[in-house]
């Protein structure tokens, strides 16, 4: 590689998933928001926003298997989220 720029290629993944909370959709993104701030990952990064009832995750790594940890972090959250909402008996 002597003598090469080299340039890291960045992989990226985006997810929306339109969450079937109603009124706490927005209680389910505050809930997983505050994981941005603490990275899952040195190798990857990640940007939540919320659109109405659909949550927008980006992703950008290094490598696939930051971004495949990443992404797996995140759809547990928004999961675990989901079901405790459920659970609680907030929606059906």
């Amino acid at each position: 590689w002597r003598g090469r720029a080299y340039r890291e290629e960045r992989m990226t993944a985006s997810a929306q998933l339109r969450l079937s909370l109603g009124e706490y959709s927005q209680a389910a993104y505050q809930a997983i928001a505050p994981e941005v701030k603490v990275p899952v990952s040195k190798r990857a990064k990640a940007e939540v926003n919320l659109e109405g009832s659909v949550l927008v995750i980006n992703i950008e790594a290094h490598d696939l298997g930051a971004l495949r940890a990443v992404v797996g972090a995140y759809l547990r959250w928004v999961m675990a989220t989901v079901d405790s909402v459920k659970a609680l008996g907030l929606v059906s």
